[in-house]
């Protein structure tokens, strides 16, 4: 095996720990919205409250470590399939939306692993919602902050809608890199992302109404949408069957560790695409303070 494959292979590995450890959490939090559907829990909790809920376990250190480092790799993961496009989805305005979507996800996932690394050492503390809350404050502070603040509510809608609508598509396994899964695998998958797409879309609407309102309390995350759910007409059922489909979305995940397309990128080569689009770019701005036109910037391609 070359060093090119070697860390190409580690790489893809690091990428399914990522998947396996997103999966074990989401199957907490379910497991958990289940208890508290049946009355046997408190409020359900989000992603912070099932790492903290493994810390108090049994090798509970052990747990969120492994949780920590799977976390780093899966926000890896999802940066080289923003930037290097490792699934190969181009750049049509949809593929761009999909990308741009895998790097607000690699930066959610980046700071979920960064607090789950500081339990340990007791300095992790707060809830989802009020995280969300206290950034929503801060984003209504700036001059258009209260519309980037709906912007982000609507991009949220439409990305739960589509994530819902993929669980219901014919192509969801082409989609989702699972064309040798097995069916069953499949059906949690379908499940799980039609269940983790109306959450979304809830979170995206309790934002649009947060910038409406200019009121930063009413935004809200994983946490807020459960307690949404619980709080309809049908509320213990309505939660019950959240719970189900996260537990579904997590084991769907544990799927990908083990049966989806991985073609991860080498880290030198991802390094040195960084390097030429950074030599690029100042390329492009002394010919273009030079002659007014800017030419066109690949991140793959090389110096000429």
């Amino acid at each position: 095996m070359s060093p090119s494959q070697s860390r190409r292979r580690s790489f893809e590995i690091l990428a399914r720990i990522g998947y396996g450890a997103r999966g074990g959490v989401y199957v907490v939090v379910g497991v958990l919205a289940l208890w508290a559907a049946i009355g046997a829990g408190n409020r359900p909790p989000g992603t912070k409250g099932a790492i903290r809920v493994l810390l108090d376990q049994p090798f509970g250190f052990a747990l969120v470590a492994f949780v920590t480092i799977g976390l780093v790799g899966f926000a890896l993961w999802r940066f080289a399939q923003a930037a290097l496009d490792a699934d190969g989805l181009g750049t049509s305005w949809k593929a761009i939306g999909s990308r741009v979507g895998y790097a607000g996800s690699g930066i959610a996932y980046l700071a979920l692993a960064v607090y789950a690394g500081s339990l340990p050492q007791g300095s992790g503390s707060g809830g989802e919602d009020q995280a969300i809350q206290d950034w929503t404050t801060r984003a209504m502070a700036l001059p258009v902050g209260r519309w980037l603040v709906a912007a982000g509510g609507a991009v949220a809608i439409i990305g739960g809608v589509a994530m819902a609508w993929s669980g219901l598509s014919k192509s969801f396994p082409r989609w989702r890199r699972m064309e040798a899964a097995p069916g069953w695998a499949l059906l949690l998958g379908r499940v799980g992302y039609l269940t983790f797409g109306v959450l979304v879309a809830i979170i995206g609407g309790f934002a649009l109404a947060s910038a409406l309102a200019v009121d930063p309390s009413q935004a809200i995350g994983l946490p807020g949408a459960l307690d949404a759910v619980q709080h309809t007409r049908y509320g213990a059922p309505s939660l019950a069957a959240a719970a189900f489909g996260l537990v579904a979305f997590g084991a769907f995940n544990i799927a990908q560790a083990l049966w989806r397309r991985v073609p991860a990128p080498d880290p030198a080569e991802a390094a040195r695409a960084a390097e030429n689009a950074v030599h690029t770019v100042r390329q492009n701005v002394a010919s273009g303070s030079d002659t007014g036109q800017a030419r066109p910037i690949h991140p793959l391609r090389g110096r000429r």
